[in-house]
């Protein structure tokens, strides 16, 4: 299963990384990708009780915000992104091995 989780991961973060720094992709995409982030935190935090999935919940929340424009996009915005791409690459390492 993390075969599939880890490329996913890797694609959000390059989708996410384009539209924050270099303003090509549409909001429409992170919008979706961000409350997929929310909902498998929150179904994976439930279901098993892992803290990492907690994180993939505050990630995608912190990405919707930076949606609505409440919070500027900063320097803090690569603290989740590199969070995102590190468990990207762990989980296609694991799967593949």
């Amino acid at each position: 299963m993390k075969i599939l989780f880890g490329p996913i991961y890797v694609i959000i973060v390059v989708i996410f990384s384009l539209h924050f720094y270099l303003k090509i992709l549409p909001s429409d995409i992170v919008m979706w990708l961000s409350i997929y982030l929310v909902f498998k935190g929150l179904i994976f935090s439930i279901v098993k009780q892992k803290f990492l999935s907690l994180l993939d919940l505050v990630c995608g929340a912190y990405f919707l915000i930076l949606l609505t424009g409440i919070l500027p996009n900063t320097l803090v915005t690569i603290i989740p992104l590199a969070y995102l791409a590190e468990k990207g690459v762990a989980y296609t390492w694991v799967g593949l091995h």
